[in-house]
């Protein structure tokens, strides 16, 4: 019989400029002009400056490709990898963009979330993390990580057989008819395998994590 880490699962804004016009006119990238009385503030601050609040790209078509495929977002999921340190972790910022995108272009998904509890840091802004037992862990922060890092730039390891983590969702969090669940962890014949708990399901989830990738 496999041994079982188990994981409790509970359900429980700051973009500038919102820009709703990006299946519009074919050459609008290529007048800024154009694209500057396109931009509604949700808010403005004296500390910003608008006539210089805006990215300068060297080519009008650089973000072409990412716009056509908004257009398409209505029967393919758009998906956004953006890459940082400490302000993608918190999520503050990207996820008010991240919601701001939903809001207009349909539901996509919380996207890559992180037990960051059992690597000794804190999560993003819309959820909390809880763990118990033994676990060790490394970040990008550290100068020799002592294990491999991950996707989020974190990985946690326990050989703990009463060690697990718990997330909870907050009320910042935007609630959607999520009903997919993508688990990134190493799997091999060492690997401990996964109890899912759901708050709102009185059944556990096994999940093994013994075959091979």
């Amino acid at each position: 019989m496999h041994s079982i880490l188990t994981i409790a699962i509970t359900w429980e804004f700051l973009l500038c400029a919102v820009i709703p016009f990006f299946l519009q006119a074919h050459d609008s990238l290529r007048h800024p002009d154009y694209i500057a009385k396109q931009i509604i503030y949700n808010n403005k601050y004296d500390f910003v400056d608008y006539n210089s609040n805006y990215f300068i790209l060297p080519q009008p078509t650089t973000l072409l490709r990412f716009f056509e495929a908004l257009g398409r977002a209505g029967h393919k999921k758009v998906k956004v990898v953006h890459i940082g340190d400490s302000h993608i972790q918190a999520d503050i910022v990207t996820g008010h963009i991240r919601n701001t995108l939903q809001t207009i272009f349909g539901a996509g998904g919380r996207g890559f979330i992180f037990p960051y509890a059992a690597a000794g840091t804190h999560p993003g802004y819309d959820y909390f993390t809880y763990a118990r037992g033994k676990w060790e862990y490394a970040r990008n922060v550290f100068r020799d990580p002592i294990l491999p890092l991950g996707l989020s730039g974190v990985t946690i390891r326990t050989t703990d057989l009463g060690a697990g983590f718990k997330i909870a969702f907050n009320q910042f969090y935007k609630k959607d008819n999520n009903t997919l669940l993508k688990i990134y962890c190493k799997k091999g014949i060492y690997s401990l395998d996964l109890l899912i708990k759901y708050d709102h399901f009185s059944d556990t989830l096994h999940v093994s994590c013994q075959d091979t990738l």
